[in-house]
């Protein structure tokens, strides 16, 4: 029997608390806005000076976003499409697109490859949120040659396409780049005090709260999404989270989600149910989440005690046990019986 599972939580993967959570801030300066986007529900919440900002605010936000989408998406009629079907023979590398491929190349070469912007046509094989999803075991193979850096040339401003078949797939860090971007153009607003933006299980963290009051963010449950298995408490920045639950069809009982090990072909399994990175780059951010969870836990500790990147790490194995990275002591609240192992620096 197939079952087939595209969830959208208004805020995916983790979730902002809210009771309690604005203090002094004024209730009636918050406000709220949600909008569909990148295939996701994408919710803002902001504390404003002047509560009559609020239209302009999140007219600010839905731009940054659909600008974002309108770069980068492998579906729409986007530069990256067009690149894809071949109707452009070379792909421009500026502005947004350029520093989404200037981490993808960098995170692929730390990593080993373990997040790959090249895995389109494997995405496209699988088809995990499509209608009527299955398993493409024959295909894998020959799918798998066209995948890989060997595909495209690689220049400071711009790829072009080796192979016919080849294809570039930004799913991995697009949420995380549209992150960025609402922050840059947010940042500074005389109107906006702080503000909390969730695109799919990428959230960023902007401005101060008031009296120096963290963020509390809560981190779903990956055996029952909706729960939640504690709560990070940040003063800022970007946290992104690539899991096996949130999108995924089961087949005979086996589930496979959409997060694939480019060396494979297949979903990656690695031992890990979810991985959460905090960084103060959203780009970055989404990209090692993805590389994390291919990678698995010894992986990732591996990476983090490497220094290539700064950031921290929350990771979440099989058997329901949470690992933190040495930057977060104090700063994880656990829920219930949940077991962590705290990495001492």
């Amino acid at each position: 029997m197939r079952r087939f599972r595209c969830r959208f939580f208004t805020f995916a993967l983790l979730s902002l608390l809210l009771p309690g959570l604005f203090g002094c801030a004024g209730r009636g300066s918050v406000r709220d806005r949600s909008f569909f986007a990148m295939d996701t529900v994408v919710t803002v919440r902001a504390s404003l000076s002047d509560p009559a900002e609020a239209s302009r605010v999140f007219g600010i936000c839905e731009d940054a976003v659909r600008d974002a989408e309108a770069a980068l998406s492998a579906h729409a009629d986007s530069p990256v499409s067009r690149f894809n079907n071949g109707t452009a023979d070379a792909l421009a590398l500026d502005g947004l697109l350029g520093d989404c491929v200037g981490t993808s190349l960098a995170v692929m070469d730390a990593t080993g490859d373990a997040f790959d912007c090249t895995l389109g046509p494997l995405s496209k094989l699988w088809n995990v949120t499509g209608g009527g999803p299955k398993p493409p075991d024959d295909a894998v193979r020959e799918t798998l040659a066209h995948t890989g850096r060997t595909c495209f040339a690689f220049s400071p401003d711009r790829v072009t396409r080796l192979d016919p078949d080849a294809a570039l797939d930004f799913g991995g860090i697009g949420k995380g780049a549209a992150a960025d971007l609402l922050a840059e153009r947010l940042a500074g607003d005389p109107a906006v005090r702080w503000a909390v933006c969730s695109l799919g299980g990428n959230i960023a963290l902007i401005g101060e709260k008031p009296d120096g009051e963290a963020f509390r963010v809560g981190v779903r449950d990956p055996m029952d999404p909706a729960g939640q298995i504690g709560v990070l408490v940040l003063g800022g920045g970007f946290v992104s989270v690539s899991g096996s639950y949130e999108r995924y069809f089961e087949e005979d009982g086996v589930r496979y989600h959409h997060i694939f090990d480019g060396r494979t072909g297949y979903p990656a399994e690695s031992g890990l149910v979810s991985a959460a990175v905090i960084a103060e780059n959203g780009t970055l951010a989404d990209a090692l989440s993805t590389a994390l969870f291919v990678m698995g836990r010894d992986g990732a500790l591996a990476l983090y005690e490497a220094g290539t990147f700064a950031f921290e790490a929350l990771l979440v194995d099989q058997n329901g046990t949470v690992t933190l990275t040495p930057g977060l002591a104090g700063r994880f609240e656990p829920r219930g019986d949940v077991r962590v192992d705290q990495i001492q620096p």
